[in-house]
């Protein structure tokens, strides 16, 4: 979504915008040439530093027109608030510019001198040159916030998603490697040392959306700080289903009790969204649940029955059906 928006340098674009000025040449002699020249050296450098920073404007996704999960995701990572001034201070920038330009040629026009059309031209260069020096920390913060903003995982609200969770080690992983076709891809987040591991499943023709939330979903709220509050946030507009996954065994590293309230935390958090509760690791000693169903990871006949009965959900949900239509439609 954001990867086709350009990192951008002050220092590149000036020194750019100045090479190609230094390139014009005109045809003829007397002051009407230099005229001709000075202008259309100070035209062409306006318009590289103005194409530059419009050419990132153009590129950058519509924040107002983003879904619910994209714009809660570009809100938690970087704020909504800093991502519209940022890009307010570069139209401002441009307006500058493009006053510079205006006056500065209107200048060369009016003078009968050598020697002041030269100067109105170097001007106009020291002024482009300067307001870009002042815009050149926002251009550092900007190019920040991109590299942030290109972690954002390729689904959005439209996509139909099945989140899972738990606590660490109970099997999530596994389940996921399971579900989905491909390995499943690593995306790095501010809010998780692990990162979020994302899988797909095809299912009548569309592609479905497996995702483990290391780091998010895997401990209570009350333990978490606001940006991971808010990544909670964005899963919500996000998921259709969430499984839930519990060790059972003996040996787990997480009693029985604390699973269950992890379970009810998150459904406090993620409203009325449909909970699937899987228990898993069921080969080794356990005590048995009242999970919706028991499986273990490990075992291939359990995941392609339990993969079978969630295909089988997914595929006669509403929420699905209504999303098959609107990618045909669109």
């Amino acid at each position: 979504m954001f990867r086709s928006v350009p990192f951008i340098s002050a220092d590149t674009i000036v020194n750019k915008a100045f090479s190609r000025g230094a390139k014009i040449s005109v045809k003829g002699r007397g002051l009407r040439a230099i005229q001709k020249r000075e202008s259309e050296k100070v035209i062409r450098a306006g318009s590289v530093i103005v194409g530059s920073l419009y050419k990132v404007l153009d590129r950058f996704p519509d924040i107002d027109r983003l879904d619910d999960f994209n714009w809660a995701m570009v809100d938690t990572l970087v704020g909504v608030g800093v991502v519209y001034d940022h890009l307010a201070t570069f139209r401002r920038t441009i307006t500058a510019i493009e006053r510079v330009r205006e006056t500065s040629l209107k200048k060369i026009k009016k003078t009968a001198r050598e020697e002041n059309i030269i100067r109105f031209r170097k001007d106009a260069y020291g002024k482009y040159a300067s307001l870009m020096r002042s815009l050149s920390p926002t251009i550092e913060e900007f190019n920040d916030m991109l590299a942030r903003l290109n972690e954002i995982p390729p689904v959005s609200s439209s996509d139909y998603t099945v989140v899972i969770a738990g606590y660490p080690n109970v099997g999530k992983s596994s389940l996921l490697s399971s579900l989905t076709e491909s390995h499943p891809v690593i995306a790095s987040y501010p809010f998780t040392t692990t990162g979020i591991n994302i899988g797909t499943m095809d299912i009548k023709y569309q592609r479905v959306y497996v995702i483990d939330t290391p780091g998010i979903l895997d401990r209570p709220l009350a333990k978490r700080n606001t940006i991971e509050r808010k990544a909670i946030s964005a899963i919500r507009h996000l998921a259709n289903i969430l499984l839930f996954v519990i060790d059972g065994s003996r040996d787990s590293a997480y009693t029985i009790e604390e699973q269950w309230n992890l379970l009810a935390d998150i459904r406090s958090n993620l409203g009325d969204m449909p909970c699937i509760v899987i228990q898993n690791k069921i080969d080794l000693d356990h005590e048995q649940l009242d999970a919706d169903y028991h499986v273990s990871a490990a075992d291939p006949s359990d995941m392609e029955d339990f993969k079978a009965s969630l295909v089988e959900r997914i595929r006669t949900d509403p929420a699905f059906e209504d999303m098959r239509h609107f990618r045909v439609e669109s």
